[in-house]
């Protein structure tokens, strides 16, 4: 017969979840581990047009395409000085008694209009939670508290 036995020693265990508490206090690693994703998922939704976000960007306009040939030539869509482009930054962490919270934005004027689109220019998303982030944003998670359950489990080994 072959067995296995496993014992939990009682005192131990209140130790080691007393310990997996402090831990978990904040969220704060967590959180800015995932807003430095998106900033880079915002970075690539230029090189793919858009997609990244799930949206692909319309086409420009005709005139809008000459102007950035004579211009700007070689800068993908939607670049032409880089500013918008490079401007995803993101809040420190928001750590309340309730809830913990990061922001990603850009400051630039009109990165709003694109995001939103108007009467003169379409709708470019630069920035949205697809379900494919949502994933990655769990998987950030999960890794997070493993490292918090294996760091747990150290200190009382």
């Amino acid at each position: 017969m072959f067995q296995i036995e496993i014992t939990c020693d009682a005192d131990k265990t209140i130790k080691l979840l007393d310990n997996f508490d402090i831990g978990t206090k904040t969220f704060e690693e967590p959180l800015i581990q995932t807003a430095e994703y998106m900033q880079i998922q915002a970075l690539l939704n230029f090189q793919t047009e858009g997609e990244t976000m799930g949206e692909r960007w319309p086409p420009l306009a005709d005139s809008t395409k000459k102007f950035k040939e004579k211009n700007f030539p070689g800068q993908p869509m939607m670049v032409r000085t880089g500013t918008l482009q490079k401007s995803f930054f993101r809040t420190p962490p928001f750590i309340s008694e309730n809830s913990d919270s990061i922001i990603v934005y850009n400051p630039v004027s009109y990165a709003i209009i694109h995001q939103k689109g108007n009467e003169k220019l379409p709708r470019r998303v630069l920035l949205k939670l697809t379900k494919n982030h949502l994933t990655e944003v769990m998987r950030i998670f999960n890794l997070w508290i493993i490292k918090i359950i294996a760091n747990s489990f150290n200190k009382n080994v």
